[in-house]
């Protein structure tokens, strides 16, 4: 039986070449694939869980909550009441929630797909607020399908996954060298 060291070779076997299998033996040869698989898991998981999030506040039977569609129009009716800032309105809030809503989603497609393939997470985001649309106008009759949430929600989803795409042109040139490859 081959005797073990003590101190920084605590890991390595007596006698063995570094690198060799027997040096290894114990040790997990790629850490990093490791570590990249379980980010994965972890960014499907978080998508699943908002996917699920995104459904029901779009394909719920009420599109708002009667207490807050209260304060809405309370905050609406406010800004409304005031010259400089009469120009908010219930389109202009919705839109922007709209939009608000489908960043994650563009943020988290990306690091789905890779940023090499953005275009494929950004035709998920759009494809996904087309069924959305779809089926509030199909089988929803106390929501308003509306091509505008459309254009919403697929401007929030490129914003996210540009957001990722300057995050990491960023952070390649913190580290003062290249760019981080996008995918």
């Amino acid at each position: 039986m081959a005797e073990r060291t003590s101190g920084a070779d605590a890991d390595s076997v007596a006698g063995a070449p570094p690198g060799s299998e027997t040096e290894t033996a114990g040790r997990d040869p790629h850490p990093r694939a490791v570590q990249r698989v379980a980010a994965r898991v972890v960014v499907a998981a978080a998508t699943v869980a908002y996917l699920a999030l995104v459904a029901w506040i779009t394909l719920g039977p009420a599109p708002y909550d009667p207490a807050a569609a209260s304060l809405l129009d309370r905050a609406l009716a406010l800004l409304q009441s005031v010259p400089a800032t009469a120009w908010v309105t219930f389109d202009l809030v919705e839109f922007t929630a709209n939009i608000a809503l489908f960043v994650p989603l563009g943020v988290l497609f990306l690091l789905l797909f890779g940023g090499r393939r953005w275009w494929a997470a950004l035709a998920l985001a759009v494809a996904l607020t087309c069924a959305i649309e779809l089926a509030q106008g199909a089988w929803l009759p106390t929501r308003v399908s509306d091509p505008r949430d459309v254009v919403a929600n697929s401007t929030g989803a490129a914003l996210g996954a540009a957001l990722v795409l300057a995050g990491r042109a960023l952070a390649g040139a913190f580290r003062g060298g290249a760019p981080r490859p996008v995918g």
